[in-house]
């Protein structure tokens, strides 16, 4: 699939996810949770530069899940669009999508909590973008198993593991 392509269907499919509020855009009350709502307060996703996207690559991990679902779009085109550019961000969702990153219960809850309620166009272009990362740019997710990182979260949301 071309890039223009991917992009489109990402766009499409999280396309009708609605702002989640300014009150809901990150979860606690840490530094790093504060930093992410000012980063994101009252912003749209389809605003947000590769260059802000690079500097907050980690904010991911700080979101709610209704800001994961209306922000995430912004990092993955970003990852297609402008992969040369977007320094961190793929790994940073291959780790992020990735449901046995870590072998932690509280890890694979809140992972449970941001993608368990996805549609199915959300999931499939999720997919699409791991394969799209699979193929192009496989050498840049190496793994000790013998399959680069991108294909084995592929695999992991093609079985829904979660």
């Amino acid at each position: 699939m071309r890039p223009e392509d991917l992009a489109d269907q990402i766009e499409k499919a999280f396309g009708p996810e609605q702002y989640p509020g300014d009150n809901r855009l990150a979860k606690g009350s840490s530094m790093e949770a504060t930093e992410v709502s000012t980063f994101l307060r009252g912003r749209r996703w389809q605003d947000l530069s590769v260059e802000e996207l690079t500097r907050n690559h980690e904010s991911l991990f700080f979101m709610t899940a209704d800001a994961v679902r209306y922000y995430i779009p912004a990092f993955l085109i970003a990852s297609v669009r402008h992969y040369d550019d977007s320094d961190q961000i793929p790994s940073t969702l291959v780790f992020f999508l990735n449901p046995c990153a870590m072998n932690d219960p509280h890890y694979q809850s809140r992972f449970r909590e941001r993608f368990g309620l996805l549609n199915d166009s959300e999931r499939n272009a999720i997919k699409a973008f791991l394969e799209h990362l699979r193929d192009t740019h496989s050498e840049d997710f190496p793994s000790s198993s013998g399959k680069n990182q991108a294909s084995q979260v592929l695999e992991a949301w093609a079985k829904r593991e979660w």
